[in-house]
């Protein structure tokens, strides 16, 4: 998952910083704890390190740009990786975007849900038992009754899907033709269970270096 490169906080009554200039652009290769861009606060002039090897990517905060404290500003992509969708990138530099699980957030990309409508079932979290939430009722308010049987499921396993809060159209079916079974909830269940894990909070600061103006 790439890793953020946010405004960081320098000084205790900080709420922004401004973009000096960059040392490193888009595409150009970094080192943990390299420096990477210059920001001015009220009182100095610091050096803000990269938090990860890898590839700058992603810069979002232009030379002069003032930025509140924890918004990210650029991304560090290790080999393979690519940037966020467009969306999570506007979300993630307006600082609107919830903390949210890894599991839950790919699948929001997979079924083009805009994480800013998911409300969490428990805390501040997104976690994916709260995307396949919003995936059903988005399901049941624009299905009409010939529509909600259109995903193949036996009886049994549609009450135990309303019941658990799963939406079908994420699950496999095992049975013939691909019907959905009620094991196939059980086990569509268990592995949120299992996968959905909180990780950490996608901003990560970047260290810095107090210089001099």
């Amino acid at each position: 998952m790439p890793k953020t490169v946010i405004m960081p906080k320098f000084e205790m009554a900080q709420e922004t910083g401004t973009v000096s200039v960059w040392l490193k652009q888009n595409g150009d290769p970094v080192e943990k704890g390299e420096p990477i861009l210059e920001i001015e606060t009220d009182k100095a002039t610091m050096e803000v390190e990269s938090p990860a090897d890898g590839t700058l990517a992603g810069i979002c905060a232009n030379p002069g740009q003032i930025v509140p404290i924890g918004q990210v500003i650029a991304y560090i992509l290790q080999p393979g990786e690519s940037l966020p969708s467009e969306d999570i990138r506007a979300q993630e530099s307006a600082g609107t975007l919830r903390r949210t699980t890894a599991v839950a957030r790919q699948m929001a990309q997979k079924h083009g849900v805009d994480l800013r409508s998911v409300s969490p079932a428990a805390g501040e979290r997104l976690t994916r038992t709260d995307v396949e939430q919003h995936l059903l009722s988005r399901q049941q308010q624009s299905a009409s009754p010939n529509d909600v049987h259109k995903v193949r499921a036996v009886p049994a396993a549609r009450r135990l899907a309303r019941q658990m809060g799963v939406a079908l159209d994420t699950v496999t079916g095992s049975g013939p033709q691909g019907r959905i079974q009620s094991n196939d909830v059980r086990r569509q269940m268990g592995l949120a269970k299992e996968t959905d894990q909180p990780v950490a909070e996608s901003a990560i600061y970047a260290g810095a270096v107090v210089g001099r103006r």
